[in-house]
């Protein structure tokens, strides 16, 4: 920022003679003592740092792909309520094809978000079933999933990091903080998997690599083999043919999961040759096998972190095996696909 002594300078070229200049500027021009005063006051004045900028309009291009932690929730009357900690805190995700994705320190939540003449909209049409006595106010998970559906004006807030502030129709402030900058910020890092990370998500295989050997071919499209993680341990997947249960624990830090075949779809193809045998092709149900038993034998897991909406989770076996998961988009709650 240019001070009024500097512009003074720039145009006579020294500080002492602009100073000068003024005042004959304010004798002749018949300035009054408090004018004079305020002129070469305001001269003296240090330079302060800029304002923040004021707050910015939200648009569908600016909010997609991000992710938001609540950080602060305050009330008509400045009076504030318990949110739940930042170590795991209320979320939301607008992941692609307009779908939001949420959790609430307790559950997840999912829907659709629309803009409707500028205005943010939310339609939240599941939540998961867990019971939240843990949360700091009982009522808490009800309330943010009321209030994401009474959204009057959405703002971005200068700062650095900018803040998502919500404001509801009663008066009510939500204020974000981008995820970026902490949970999911460390691009292109791996972090260790828990129990907090991995739960209500959803997962598909994308790469095999043996210790001593090349890739393995996996099938792809609706084939492609899954694993999904739920709320107190449960578990699923696809094999590529059968359908799974499973459960996971975490001990001493270590995942652990246990599938089983819940199916039980006979996995070979048969074809026949140009003599017109028959040939089966037990490519699936070996597959399907050393799949089951692979996620039964996991060494170590992490998931690596490339932006909001692109992690990968990556299971290292017994054998030095490495499994590679692509996320699916967003949190998935129970019934979500």
């Amino acid at each position: 920022m240019i001070t009024c002594r500097q512009s003074f300078s720039n145009i006579y070229g020294d500080s002492s003679k602009a100073i000068n200049v003024a005042h004959t500027y304010i004798r002749q021009t018949g300035f009054g003592i408090l004018a004079a005063a305020a002129l070469l006051t305001a001269c003296a004045l240090p330079v302060h740092a800029a304002l923040p900028a004021p707050p910015s309009p939200v648009s569908e291009k600016t909010i997609q792909n991000t992710v938001w932690g609540l950080r602060n929730w305050t009330r008509p009357d400045n009076s504030t309520r318990a949110v739940p900690p930042q170590e795991i805190p209320a979320t939301l995700e607008f992941a692609p094809e307009n779908t939001i994705i949420g959790y609430t320190g307790c559950n997840t939540i999912s829907g659709k978000y629309s803009f409707v003449q500028d205005n943010l909209s939310i339609q939240t049409a599941s939540m998961g079933r867990r019971a939240c006595f843990t949360l700091p106010d009982s009522r808490f998970e009800r309330e943010y999933a009321r209030a994401l559906g009474t959204i009057a004006q959405t703002r971005m807030l200068g700062g650095s990091p900018q803040r998502l502030q919500i404001i509801l129709a009663n008066g009510e402030r939500l204020e974000f903080l981008p995820l970026e900058h902490n949970i999911v910020g460390q691009a292109n890092s791996a972090l260790r998997v828990t129990q907090e990370r991995i739960r209500n998500t959803k997962w598909t295989l994308k790469s095999w690599k043996p210790a001593n050997g090349d890739m393995r071919q996996l099938p792809t499209g609706e084939k492609s083999l899954s694993l999904n993680f739920f709320d107190q341990g449960r578990a699923d997947g696809y094999t590529g043919c059968n359908s799974m249960q499973a459960s996971y624990t975490f001990a001493a830090g270590k995942l652990s999961v246990q599938p089983g075949v819940t199916t039980l779809k006979l996995c070979q193809e048969t074809s026949r040759d140009q003599q017109g045998n028959r040939i089966r092709d037990n490519s699936s149900y070996i597959l399907e096998r050393d799949y089951l038993n692979a996620l039964s034998q996991i060494k170590s897991a992490d998931i690596q972190i490339a932006s909001s909406t692109s992690q990968q989770l990556r299971l290292i076996l017994d054998n030095r095996d490495a499994l590679e998961f692509e996320r699916s988009p967003g949190w998935m709650t129970e019934g979500y696909n």
